[in-house]
């Protein structure tokens, strides 16, 4: 069900903002799915633009009631939103199955909120068996993983046989390997949302084992993704192995998570010399820019004493000096730089929606400088995720295809995908 565009009139409405500080290591959840919400409606439903009034009638087709003042609060961050209502949200505006819906579950797992699961139901119950179908014939997309993974969360307990769970797990890590946009998205979150189930996350550990190691490997960021939500000390272990493996495909994969992990499981989940090691030579002469915005990831977890003293074996004064300014500030690159790549591609979007407002979207700035600048990998990853399911990503991306070239050597190496 879809609503035609209608203009909104009146006063343009303020867009949510997370007021979090910039270096706090958690974020306002609700008031970023607020804002992914409220572009949506405003700017970026495939039908156009959707007014209030036509919009909170379609919601009640949906089932959601709603009034005015209600669909104010939710889409300023300052009511909670449900999953029944982000489902809503998508099934209004027309938006492709869970684009939105994982992004509320990712951003509130990011935020240590609850989760929040759907009850039981026949018509859940028809969902469930609709999309393991598809699954089965392998031409499932996204939103059936996501409608598979959330119906079986809603259980205490389910069985599987083992060998259903591997081939279930084995397919879930290869798609999402080859997965882009949101059909990676989806099936990301649904990966996580299994890992929730003490059988499910044995089993998906062991998958994502099976491809990492494998001798014809040529990509392993994603299925790495999924190791640094494990909570056993054995994802560690398995980290630190890869870590110093000859293979630099999973070395340096392995390296890109291992400081989310540290600051999930503590940082004596990864023996210090090992670190230290990996660290000196990615940080050394002959260590590439990319690798080095990775290391200092996980350089900025480390204990004091630890963090000095490999910082101190940098021999280029230059990257030393760089090093140790993105650890102090949690930003890659100076703030002036920073302000001026940011405006940059957010004036390029906003033009490319035609939003009609008289102040600037300051969560969208916010999302920018996170996506690009923010030292923690994973902060960087959910801001660009969270950019890419919203009205500005084609905006967005046309711009940041421009300052490829940019002057600045970490500017134009962050805005490539």
């Amino acid at each position: 069900m879809s609503v035609r565009a209608s203009r909104p009139r009146g006063r343009p409405q303020r867009l949510a903002v997370d007021p979090t500080p910039w270096e706090e290591s958690s974020v306002d959840a609700t008031r970023r799915v607020a804002w992914l919400l409220g572009t949506s409606r405003l700017l970026g439903a495939p039908t156009g633009p959707v007014g209030r009034s036509t919009f909170i009638s379609a919601m009640a087709e949906q089932g959601v009631t709603l009034d005015s003042s209600r669909v104010s609060r939710i889409e300023a961050g300052e009511y909670p939103i449900r999953a029944h209502v982000v489902d809503a949200y998508e099934r209004v505006l027309a938006m492709p199955s869970g684009s939105l819906q994982c992004i509320n579950a990712l951003q509130r797992r990011a935020a240590g909120m609850p989760r929040d699961v759907e009850r039981h139901s026949p018509a859940l119950a028809r969902r469930i068996d609709r999309a393991a179908e598809r699954i089965e014939q392998q031409v499932a997309d996204g939103s059936d993983w996501l409608t598979l993974t959330r119906g079986l969360e809603g259980h205490d307990h389910f069985y599987l046989l083992p060998g259903t769970w591997r081939s279930l797990t084995d397919q879930l890590v290869t798609e999402l390997t080859r997965a882009t946009g949101a059909a990676f998205h989806r099936r990301y979150e649904a990966a996580l949302t299994l890992q929730g189930d003490g059988a499910g996350r044995r089993h998906l550990g062991m998958s994502v084992g099976r491809f990492v190691m494998h001798d014809d490997v040529q990509s392993v960021n994603p299925a790495m993704l999924l190791l640094q939500q494990v909570p056993e000390r054995a994802a560690g272990d398995l980290l630190l192995r890869l870590m110093g493996d000859d293979n630099a495909i999973r070395r340096r994969g392995a390296a890109r998570v291992a400081g989310a992990l540290a600051s999930r499981q503590g940082l004596d989940a990864l023996d210090s010399s090992v670190v230290e090691h990996y660290l000196s030579r990615e940080l050394g002469a002959d260590g590439q820019r990319r690798q080095r915005i990775h290391a200092i990831d996980l350089l900025s977890r480390l204990p004091g004493q630890v963090s000095t003293r490999v910082a101190a074996s940098i021999g280029d004064l230059k990257v030393r000096s760089w090093v140790l300014r993105s650890v102090g500030t949690m930003e890659l690159v100076d703030a002036d730089i920073s302000r001026a790549a940011v405006e940059a591609l957010a004036s390029s979007a906003e033009a490319a929606t035609d939003r009609v407002a008289d102040d600037p979207d300051r969560m969208l700035r916010r999302f920018l400088r996170e996506a690009l600048f923010h030292v923690h990998r994973e902060r960087r990853q959910l801001a660009a995720l969270t950019l890419a399911a919203s009205p500005y990503a084609p905006g967005i991306a046309r711009a940041a295809l421009r300052m490829t070239g940019d002057r600045d050597p970490v500017v134009s190496a962050m805005v490539w995908p």
